[in-house]
């Protein structure tokens, strides 16, 4: 019997060992995948939401300047309303979400019209697209109005950078981390937690073999039961993380609020309308103006 216990005791710590040899060569497999994952998830915020969040508020305020009367409310409300629906139509792309019915929601909520809607149905690149229709327009104010030729270039850079943050967007959701590394990554979690159960069981079994006096390991034993548990949950816990932070252009708690940024850029908008339509006179003095001028409407 004590020769049994032995060799089984024996068993266990070769188990472990190996497992321990896997558990490391895991952890600096593990780590590196959840260092990518959550590098990239970063400079999709910084590159792709925030480069096209400024690109759009950039044409705003460029804009909002140019025209502080109320008299292009109109102009500035359709603006801003092609401008969110640039936002939308980047996150229901991402969610392969872009189907009529959706379409049909965004008619429903005043972003969208009828007849832009069929223009945009069965299309390529929806979010693209409506940037040609803002491009369009400022144009098309610019030629009516003599604006000077520089302030429609800084307006088409602007462009440029939303639709290169657009294209970011969608580099990064449709471009994952090789498949070979993910699988091989899987297969080793698998492994260890099967080597880590079958340690964990012998080392319970016989540590709950009473001595000679009658005890039992009983301090042994809660800390297999804890680590059988622990490990495998803190590898499966961080492979769920990291599928999740893979495209953050879903629905996940994880994911950006894609809401709340539409807020934001809404609100920003009319804020800066606002400030340009009603600017204090005193402030609107110091440029050396009349208030006579100040009223006469923009070229």
């Amino acid at each position: 019997s004590d020769l049994r216990f032995i060799v089984v005791r024996d068993a266990a710590a070769q188990v472990g060992s190996a497992t321990s040899y896997l558990t490391a060569l895991l952890s600096f497999m593990l780590g590196l995948f959840v260092s990518a994952i959550i590098s990239r998830w970063w400079e999709c915020r910084l590159n792709c939401v925030e480069a096209l969040w400024g690109a759009l508020c950039n044409i705003q305020l460029c804009l909002a300047c140019r025209m502080p009367g109320g008299e292009n409310a109109n102009f500035k409300e359709t603006l801003l309303r092609l401008i969110l629906l640039t936002h939308r139509l980047v996150y229901l792309e991402a969610r392969a979400e872009e189907t009529d019915e959706h379409l049909h929601k965004l008619v429903d909520v005043g972003l969208l019209t009828e007849d832009e809607s069929k223009v945009l149905d069965g299309q390529h690149s929806k979010p693209q697209l409506v940037l040609v229709w803002v491009g369009r327009l400022y144009h098309e104010l610019g030629n009516q109005r003599g604006w000077d030729p520089s302030t429609c270039i800084y307006l088409d850079e602007q462009m440029g950078m939303a639709r290169n943050a657009i294209g970011r967007v969608f580099a990064y959701c449709q471009t994952q981390l090789p498949y070979q590394y993910v699988h091989l990554l899987s297969f080793c979690v698998i492994l260890c937690n099967l080597l880590l159960c079958f340690k964990c069981g012998v080392v319970i079994g016989y540590s709950m073999t009473p001595t000679k006096e009658g005890h039992r390991d009983v301090v042994g034993i809660m800390l297999q039961v804890f680590q059988i548990v622990a490990e495998p949950f803190a590898y499966h816990a961080f492979l769920r993380l990291c599928g999740e932070l893979s495209n953050p252009f879903g629905h996940d708690f994880n994911d950006f609020p894609a809401y709340a940024y539409h807020c934001h850029i809404r609100d920003e908008g009319f804020a800066l309308h606002k400030a340009a339509e009603e600017m204090p006179d005193s402030t609107y003095a110091a440029a050396g103006c009349t208030f006579t001028e100040r009223d006469a409407p923009s070229p």
